[in-house]
């Protein structure tokens, strides 16, 4: 039997308000070279205001690379993917590079939008999220797990490629 619509909304409207935590935005060493732009939270049109305008300083100043670090970001939407978009073509025509630390969706969403072949994104866990471990040793059970850093298959290679770094980071150009 089906539940009557406002079932859904109580059930929606029930949910515990403590687990939301208002979107973040900060800047670190900010007189450094490499800035370093950490956010948290969800980056959807309510806040790509306040995430542009920091962009718009950041990138008017003399940088050789900035470091978006969402690894705490639960969602991000496509006016902060244009954001993102736009920060990497100013920095991208001073010569300076742009970074992109993620996880979970917004990592899936960059990905899937083809933005992580054009900026230099690292994969990394999100708070909750364990890492697939690629077994070494034959599967002998005696042997613990192995993270290795792994990039997404290209077009012609099916398979991931090791690459060097810190384990459970994954880098993709």
């Amino acid at each position: 039997m089906c539940r009557p619509f406002h079932a859904h909304l109580d059930q929606a409207w029930s949910r515990d308000l403590s687990e939301l935590r208002p979107p973040r935005i900060e800047l670190s060493e900010p007189g450094h070279s490499h800035p370093v732009l950490r956010c948290a939270g969800e980056l959807d049109a309510t806040v790509a205001a306040e995430l542009g305008a920091m962009l718009d300083a950041i990138c008017g100043r003399e940088i050789d690379g900035l470091l978006l670090d969402f690894a705490d970001v639960e969602l991000l939407d496509a006016r902060v993917l244009a954001l993102i978009e736009s920060a990497r073509l100013r920095l991208e025509g001073r010569g300076a590079t742009l970074r992109v630390v993620a996880a979970g969706q917004p990592l899936r969403l960059l990905r899937l939008t083809g933005m992580a072949e054009r900026i230099t994104t690292l994969g990394c866990r999100a708070r909750g999220e364990r890492l697939r471990p690629r077994i070494s040793g034959g599967g002998d059970a005696a042997v613990p797990p192995r993270f290795e850093a792994w990039t997404a298959p290209s077009s012609s290679s099916s398979s991931p490629t090791p690459t060097s770094g810190p384990p459970g980071v994954a880098a993709t150009r």
